[in-house]
């Protein structure tokens, strides 16, 4: 596959850290095949995962609180699930009033953390249940009227693009497509790596058939860039096709789009959405780190130096809105209020980007910054069953494995 390099330049910005020369971080390949169910997950992370003790576990894939025990109730279910996803604006800030848009984010949102949950405490009777949730979704076609905005040749067709106001108002039917698209395959990721091997060959049928029928709506994969799962790459590896020399292209590219200073390519430079986008960022170049790794990909150390200093910009930009307003006054897709971030939530709170946190602490022991970030989470590890925009709970087996370390 000939994927396009992008160059990027930036001028260093005084004041981060300075890492070259210091490997603070595990970056070498890792075999990856060691039995590790999924590709988010290195084969070192989860061998120390499934070594955990069951306290160990407990820490990071906390079980005993209200969060959990509603997730695990199941009564976040529906009877009924909507057939489509309708309405949402380019800026996506109106999801209480988009049809089935609750119901999507619930899913997304619980059904991971459910089977993390599971695997975590080996609860094996809960396969049956989750992958009866699937068989429900399947024979009611859930979402699946949601509007396609690929055609057959796989380009962008039936859609107009969004952000045709700037301030992100305007109804994009391409948010719907992109959101729904994305949020389905992050349930067949799970399916696939924890659920598929329990399932009863009628059940695998139905399911299968499912998840079959949302591939053809899938965008191919041609060069990297933030947002949906790095230009839907990670849709692309999924496929199982030629992984490991698309991975080398994509670090290759990664690399470039990781800038000197810190700042990543078209996030960094978000407005008063800045913090959100870059952490968002910050979290898709650490998970495509992972697949790498899982892949048995070198890591450049320019990247991983790079990447230390991209989470201190969040670290400092997170405790100090003003200080991201030297990318943020681009206002790219956005709008800029010097000093001020619209970021609705604590650290811990986090339930959308927030494997991060745990994959930089785990692959970055020695780094300054890990004290800090653990000072922001305060112990609070209940959303590290899930993350919304991975799909897998990755704080939950790398919180994990780091304490096994």
């Amino acid at each position: 596959m000939n994927l396009r390099i992008f160059t990027l330049a930036a001028a260093a910005t005084a004041g981060l850290i300075t890492t070259v020369g210091r490997n603070v971080s595990i970056s070498g390949p890792v075999n990856h095949n060691s039995g590790s169910p999924s590709m988010f997950i290195a084969s070192d992370a989860w061998q120390k995962f499934q070594s955990a003790t069951p306290a160990q576990r407990a820490k990071y894939c906390p079980a005993n609180n209200k969060r959990a025990k509603r997730i695990m109730s199941l009564r976040w279910v529906p009877k009924t699930w909507p057939e489509k996803v309708e309405g949402f604006n380019s800026r996506m800030d109106n999801f209480r009033t988009v049809y089935g848009a609750k119901e999507i984010g619930t899913l997304t949102k619980r059904f991971p953390a459910f089977v993390m949950l599971s695997v975590s405490e080996n609860l094996t009777e809960n396969y049956t249940k989750a992958l009866e949730i699937l068989v429900d979704m399947a024979k009611q076609k859930a979402f699946l009227e949601t509007i396609n905005c690929i055609d057959a040749d796989g380009k962008y067709a039936h859609c107009d693009m969004a952000w045709k106001r700037k301030d992100g108002q305007d109804i994009a039917p391409i948010k719907d497509y992109s959101l729904v698209q994305t949020n389905i395959v992050k349930i067949e990721w799970n399916y696939k790596a924890f659920l598929r091997q329990h399932a009863t060959p009628q059940q695998s049928e139905v399911i299968d058939g499912y998840f079959a029928e949302w591939h053809p709506r899938q965008r191919p994969f041609s060069t990297l860039w933030f947002g949906l799962h790095m230009g839907w790459l990670w849709n692309e590896i999924d496929t199982g096709y030629n992984p490991e020399s698309t991975m080398e292209s994509a670090i290759e590219q990664l690399t470039d789009m990781v800038h000197p200073d810190g700042s990543l390519e078209g996030r960094t430079n978000r407005g008063n959405r800045a913090l959100w986008y870059h952490q968002d960022g910050l979290n898709e170049t650490l998970a495509t780190m992972e697949i790498a790794r899982h892949y048995g990909v070198e890591i450049p150390q320019e990247l991983v130096d790079k990447v230390e200093k991209a989470a201190e910009i969040w670290v400092r930009g997170y405790k100090d809105h003003s200080f991201l307003d030297k990318w943020a006054k681009e206002a790219n897709m956005s709008v800029h209020t010097p000093g001020k971030q619209e970021y609705r939530k604590t650290a811990s709170r986090q339930d959308m980007g927030n494997s991060w946190f745990y994959l930089f602490m785990y692959r970055y022991p020695d780094s300054p910054l890990v004290p800090e970030i653990e000072e922001l989470l305060a112990g609070d590890y209940q959303n590290a069953i899930y993350d919304r925009k991975i799909g897998i709970g990755l704080g939950c087996i790398y919180g994990t494995a780091r304490s096994v370390n």
